[in-house]
This record gives C-alpha cells, structure tokens and sequence, in this order.
C-alpha cells in the first residue's frame, strides 16, 4: 500500500489540475516552502518504483537556464483515482531552438491558468468550470500523425475540414448564478512576428462568424485574449489591429491585449482593447474600463 504526506497529496492534486507545474509555480500555489519543493520532487519522481513514479519531469532543453517542469504520470493519476484519459503531448527534442519557444509557451499558459484560478478564489463574479489546453490530446485519440489533429483545444470550421487550435478554451460559471456561462479562448503569443499574430488572431473572427465555438461548446465567444511576453509586441499588434482589415471595427470589443508580466497582478482586470486609450485597462469578465 503506497501512503504519502498531506503535502505529497497536496502537490499530486495540484499536478492533475494544472498538467505541468515548475518549482516557482507550485511555490505560487502554496504547495511548500520553495526550500521543500526539490526534495519534494525529486523523491516523488522515483516513489514508489522507479520505472512507474507517480511524478514525471520533461527534460530541459539546451538552450539557456530553465526550470525543470513536472507532470502527473498515469501511475499518479491511478493513485488518486483518475482516469489518465488526456496524455501531454511530447516537447519538441531538446537540441531543436523549437524546444526552448515551447517551453516558455507552456510555462506562459500555465501561468495564466494559476492566475485565474487564484482570482476566481478572490472574486464573487465565477468560477472555472471547464479548460481545454492545447498542449493536451483529446480523450481517445491515437496515432495521430499532427498534435494539431488530436488537441484538446481545437475548434473545427462548420464549413469543411479545416480547424485551427488556440492555445486554450475555458468555461466561466456565475458564483451566485450558475445558469450564467461564459466561454473565452486565450492566445499566448511569444514572439515579434506580428504579420503571423494577426493572421492567427482573425482565424477566431471566422470561428467566431462561422459558430464553430457554439458547434463545439454550445456557445459563442465572449472574449478572446491575447497574451503578449512584452508590451512591444503587445503595442504593435494592437496597432495594427485596423490595418489588416477594414472591417475591423466588427469585432474589435472581442479581443483583449495583456502581457505577462500583469496577469500575476490583476489577471481579471489587466487588458487592453484596440481602438481605445493605450493607458486604459479592462476587466475581460465585465468588460467594463477599470
């Protein structure tokens, strides 16, 4: 019979929740003290066999001084009784430069995710109800030649066979009210290229027209955000949101721009919108200017 700790517990739990946790993160979490933390890991990620540990860890690319993430392996997820149905799609191979983009992308949406969830716990306005990610394949799915094609998140157009896969999809429940939902898609964008950032961001206004979030959740987008690792891309983008297409002004109230470094501070009320004061922020639940 395998016992462990209430913290051992603590962190298994947190792992199933989120799928990848650093250090710094699970510290963000108040799992243990950040000088507990290794020991912690690195006993878990060998216990109670190790060729079947309950903890993994992705290994570290090549490229710069990272963090090692972890993650709940099947052998944990049947020791707290969960059904290991949605597999972490692999990382790239480490010597590839596409490792250490995925890395931050991961970490990034992660974060986020902790964000959230640590405001709703603040806030009376909702509660998470349901996330798709994209780093995530859909229950069922095997042998698929593309992640693309299996990922958690992926929205396919009503007309044809074409899809796309945001980076996550999550479901908001009122507190007070829970008949009052509300779907948002979150863009985590790492990187200058801002030619590709927008071709990607108007991808969700076809979806959007065409209802391939309502044929996939039941509902249409209430939100969709746009998560930049620096104010420079960030400033670009919103730019020049209107010059890519004329017919912007249509759906411009459904994009919010943030950056990383706020999301740790008010992740609910941190967005900018195209076509208003670049010093104005947003709450993306409310809408409302705060």
């Amino acid at each position: 019979m395998i016992v462990i700790s209430p913290i051992e517990r603590r962190l298994l739990l947190a792992l199933a929740a989120f799928r990848l946790l650093t250090h710094s993160q699970m510290y963000r979490l108040q799992i243990a003290h950040s000088s507990y933390l290794r020991t912690l890991t690195h006993k878990l990620c060998s216990f109670p066999n190790p060729a079947y540990p309950l903890v993994g860890r992705l290994k570290k690319n090549r490229f710069g001084c990272m963090e090692h993430m972890f993650f709940l392996t099947g052998a944990g997820a049947l020791f707290l009784g969960i059904v290991p149905d949605k597999k972490l799609w692999p990382c790239p191979p480490r010597h590839r430069e596409s490792a250490y983009d995925d890395y931050w992308h991961r970490k990034y949406c992660v974060d986020f995710h902790i964000a959230l969830v640590l405001a709703l716990r603040q806030s009376d306005l909702a509660e998470l109800e349901h996330i798709d990610r994209y780093y995530l394949s859909q229950a069922g799915s095997k042998n698929a030649a593309h992640h693309s094609v299996c990922a958690q998140s992926r929205i396919v157009f009503p007309e044809g066979q074409q899809f796309f896969v945001p980076d996550m999809n999550f479901l908001l429940q009122g507190k007070t009210n829970s008949s009052i939902r509300a779907l948002y898609t979150l863009e985590m964008i790492n990187g200058r290229n801002t030619k590709r950032v927008l071709q990607q961001v108007f991808r969700h206004t076809e979806a959007h027209e065409q209802g391939a979030f309502s044929a996939r959740y039941g509902m249409q987008v209430s939100a969709v955000l746009l998560l930049f690792s620096s104010d420079q891309a960030l400033e670009a983008v919103r730019r020049r949101f209107f010059e890519i297409r004329p017919d912007a002004n249509r759906f411009a109230a459904l994009f919010y721009f943030g950056t990383v470094a706020r999301i740790n501070r008010s992740v609910l009320a941190c967005w900018k919108m195209a076509g208003k004061d670049a010093k104005q922020y947003f709450h993306f639940v409310t809408g409302k200017a705060v």
